[in-house]
């Protein structure tokens, strides 16, 4: 069985918007800097699944 191998490429979200226009199953996100909530820096979660489908 061959290997599939996941592009990883970083991205600057700024706002809800952005957030929504890149989010997919299976996307990893980590915490690389907060200004109000330091402690989750760091912090990595993935996506399990998304309710609705955003048109770009």
């Amino acid at each position: 069985m061959a290997e599939e191998k996941k592009e990883r490429r970083p991205l600057s979200i700024k706002n809800l918007a952005d957030l929504k226009r890149h989010i997919e199953v299976g996307t990893e996100f980590v915490a690389t800097e907060h200004q109000y909530h330091p402690d989750i820096v760091g912090l990595t979660r993935v996506v399990p699944q998304c309710t609705e489908t955003v048109q770009v």
